[in-house]
């Protein structure tokens, strides 16, 4: 599997429409914020707005942040949103009990956008992909929706580009795994030998961390 030559590289930033699923969550946030203050046209996909106008009081003021209100219930208004877009950027959350939902939605997400001529897809992954490949359960997750996007960017890799990012542990996911062993031992319980060096990373720039397993 090659990497996609990256062409978007030669389109100036101004000429950008970019269209982001998981906006209002702590990445997604930033990279709006960062998006915005570049001066690239930008859409965000939401439940509702209500968040919206909390999180990006003064992106809205620029004119460059339009609002697309839908779910994933239908993506009929998710067709509709991304058309004239360049760049799409995916973002979603792993639901754990339906472990195919995520790959299968991602496949849906990216098949439309590049239909409706998207250039480039950039989808946050995990550096559980690399670590465990399917073995775990986040790894599987993120793995086959992976496979999902490079086969559809594959069909057409003249035309189409596609950017995966494997990030490593995320410090505001804590809250979702590591809290009541944290309240409770004052510990991080992690799979791994006692030596192994964890990495975390802050959405919000500050430096990374590491630890050591227990």
């Amino acid at each position: 599997m090659s990497l996609q030559s990256p062409i978007i590289v030669k389109m100036s930033l101004n000429l950008e429409r970019i269209f982001l699923t998981g906006a209002t969550g702590h990445i997604g946030t930033r990279l709006v914020q960062q998006l915005i203050k570049k001066g690239v046209q930008t859409t965000i996909y939401v439940r509702n707005e209500t968040s919206v106008k909390h999180l990006f009081g003064e992106e809205l003021k620029s004119g460059l942040l339009t609002t697309a209100i839908g779910d994933y219930s239908t993506l009929d208004k998710y067709e509709k949103a991304i058309q004239g877009h360049t760049r799409l950027f995916t973002l979603l959350v792993a639901d754990f009990q339906k472990a195919a939902s995520m790959g299968e939605l991602k496949r849906d997400l990216a098949q439309i956008a590049y239909k409706n001529g998207v250039r480039q897809i950039v989808d946050l992954s995990s550096t559980s992909v690399r670590l465990y490949g399917k073995q775990g359960i986040l790894g599987y997750i993120h793995a086959a929706g992976e496979q999902y996007l490079w086969n559809l960017a594959e069909l057409n890799s003249k035309q189409r580009s596609l950017v995966i990012l494997r990030p490593s542990f995320l410090m505001t996911n804590h809250l979702m795994t590591d809290v009541h062993s944290i309240k409770k031992e004052n510990k991080i319980v992690s799979c791994g030998p006692s030596t192994a060096m964890l990495s975390w990373i802050d959405p919000k720039g500050t430096p990374s961390s590491s630890y050591h397993t227990q």
